[in-house]
């Protein structure tokens, strides 16, 4: 045999090895981030008053989405329309999962799962909320998942134990996961004024309000700098590898717990902070609601808003925490090579009030743009320029949205749509259905997934400058109100503080939009629960 044949073979198959591992490295990763509850308009790429340069440079590069809304203003619903592009009233997961609501089956067809059978590394760090049954299981699809149970508590439990040695106080309590915290004197004597440990009782919902405040960690011992961590490490160890990766970094801030360390804490003092300025415009239907008795009773002595302020505060150094985050996966993204080579989407579940129609946290049946409004950014520059966004879009049409660039077959029966034609100018924001649709549903009393007879919904339908909301009923305490209709002109009344349901200039345009959700419910399956107002 010639000598110099060997050698040659074993270079031609170096060459093959080395270009099959770079077609391997140059198929699109995704990165998907994804924080809990954060309001769209406290961005500043939204005109919002928090400082967010490494969010704003994703708007900057990439697609930034104007008219986005949530399919319900509620944490497990959400993500699971999220992966599987149907709205809850179709896969059932109607309320947060745990004792009153079965989560994601082992079987469950998703978007991450087809990558994964694809040969995708799917990952998924941060709040998940899709257990099946319990806190702690998971989906095969997801190897390595970092949640806050069991894995961060599981990491820290000798030192939540030891936070409660501080006393009264000087910690909070949050679903077991115990915080050292520095309460300011002025929420003490709000707490003291209104004699909440006593009024409120000892509810998740209270200890969360009576315990916001300075939380006393080092940045590294934060959960959501450690779902940072793990995204970085992945996307080190991923390109190393050359292997495509997608990648869910779902960061809890700025959701509750409402706690915040430095210097965050200090960089909004409550009494510089503008109050938003539907403050004090709220629909009587809401006044009950427990975003709203955490703004009244929080209030001091002489009718501060102690309480809001001190909210707003935690919340603006919430996103700020966030935003530094994002910084820190981006830039692991950056010097890995894979930046432009990633399909990267930030969008939220959904909003929260932040003291919009003197409201705070998402606990209320409205559908105000507070809550139902979310961020969407998509950036991709090998196909996508940069560019404002305004085609009406939902949650349902992110992974539809992902598969197109990566051109990959949807998954069937979905009711999402992707976004790319109108991103690339094929298509008009105008040729988009003019209406997206919000929804909150009343539980099933077996925790199934099965929408049944009894179940009542709230519903929202928004678009064409407008916003429609119609409420049905049942015995649960959030649905017991008689039904009623809501009514927003978005156009000219962007505070929503007119409702005009019961105008009769604008009767057309709520029986439009009560046809339009109606239509709504055939081309989705039907609604199955109480029977909603029809025109």
């Amino acid at each position: 045999m010639n000598k110099y044949i060997l050698p040659c073979v074993s270079v031609i198959i170096s060459l093959q090895l080395t270009a099959i591992g770079l077609m391997a490295v140059q198929q699109p990763n995704v990165l998907l981030i994804f924080p809990d509850q954060l309001q769209r308009d406290i961005l500043s790429c939204y005109g919002g008053p928090v400082p967010t340069p490494n969010i704003d440079r994703l708007a900057d590069e990439g697609v930034r989405f104007t008219e986005a809304t949530c399919p319900t203003p509620y944490c497990a619903p959400t993500r699971m329309s999220l992966v599987t592009s149907v709205y809850p009233h179709q896969h059932g997961v109607v309320q947060n999962t745990g004792w009153k609501q079965r989560g994601m089956n082992l079987n469950e067809n998703t978007y991450p799962r087809v990558l994964n059978a694809d040969g995708y590394a799917t990952h998924h760090y941060g709040k998940w909320h899709l257990e099946p049954e319990k806190k702690g299981q998971s989906m095969p699809w997801y190897p390595d998942q970092f949640r806050y149970f069991p894995e961060f508590y599981d990491s820290m439990a000798d030192k939540f134990e030891s936070y409660k040695d501080r006393g009264d106080g000087r910690f909070s309590d949050w679903y077991g996961l115990i915080f050292p915290i520095e309460i300011t004197d002025d929420m003490n004597v709000a707490i003291e004024h209104n004699g909440l440990k006593e009024k409120w009782g000892g509810s998740s919902f209270a200890k969360m309000a009576i315990g916001m405040g300075r939380l006393e960690l080092e940045h590294e011992d934060c959960y959501d700098f450690q779902v940072a961590d793990r995204a970085i490490e992945t996307i080190k160890k991923h390109t190393a590898e050359g292997t495509p990766f997608m990648i869910n970094v779902a960061f809890n801030v700025p959701h509750d717990p409402y706690l915040v360390p430095a210097p965050y804490y200090q960089q909004f003092p409550p009494d510089e902070l503008e109050l938003p300025e539907n403050v004090n415009q709220l629909h009587e239907r809401f006044k009950t609601n427990w975003a709203r008795r955490v703004v009244t009773d929080m209030r001091g002595p002489d009718g501060e808003e102690i309480g809001l302020r001190e909210f707003m505060r935690i919340y603006y150094g919430n996103v700020k925490f966030l935003d530094d985050q994002v910084g820190r996966v981006l830039q692991a993204l950056e010097e890995s090579g894979q930046m432009d080579n990633t399909i990267i989407v930030f969008l939220a579940d959904h909003g929260d009030m932040v003291g919009g129609h003197g409201m705070a946290w998402k606990e209320t049946v409205a559908f105000y743009e507070e809550v139902a409004g979310i961020p969407l950014i998509v950036r991709y520059p090998s196909k996508l320029k940069p560019q404002v966004n305004r085609t009406p879009s939902s949650t349902l049409d992110v992974f539809p949205t992902i598969f197109d660039l990566l051109h990959r077959d949807q998954l069937d029966g979905i009711a999402g749509k992707s976004l790319v034609p109108y991103m690339t100018g094929e298509k008009a924001a105008s040729e988009a259905n003019p209406y997206t649709f919000s929804a909150r549903i009343s539980k099933n009393p077996k925790a199934e997934r099965e929408i049944l007879p009894e179940m009542a919904g709230h519903f929202m339908v928004r678009g064409k400058g407008f916003k429609y909301m119609v409420y049905s009923q049942n015995d649960e305490p959030l649905y017991r109100e008689e039904p009623i209709e809501v009514l927003y002109h978005l156009s000219n009344d962007p505070g929503e503080v007119v409702d005009l349901a019961y105008n009769p200039e604008f009767a057309s345009v709520k029986a439009e939009m009560n046809r339009a959700l109606h239509d709504w419910f055939e081309r989705t399956g039907g609604w199955k629960g109480v029977p909603v107002l029809k025109h």
